[in-house]
């Protein structure tokens, strides 16, 4: 009966150390989680200010880019370009 109560003992004894560890792996996961959920939402943030930033980039190289009809007629070209069938 002592052989018996002694095995008891180590198996409970094993079995809070398990259930000690496996709490603290549980705690640092959902920590893990919480960072990784802000880091998403912080990338997700400088993504939308990127694709802004690249917007306006883009639409100021396009207006760079369109000539006036007043600068293509200094260079001599005609109103409106012809067009042949």
């Amino acid at each position: 009966m002592i052989i018996v109560t002694v095995l008891l003992t180590i198996a409970v004894a094993i079995l809070a150390v398990r259930i000690d560890f496996i709490e603290k792996k549980a705690e640092i996961a959902n920590e893990n989680m919480k960072i990784l959920d802000a880091n998403i939402r912080s990338i997700r943030k400088d993504n939308e200010l990127l694709s802004d930033e690249y917007d306006n980039l883009f639409k100021s190289i396009k207006q760079e880019l369109v000539i006036s009809d007043a600068e293509l007629k200094s260079y001599g070209y005609p109103d409106k370009p012809e067009v042949s069938d």
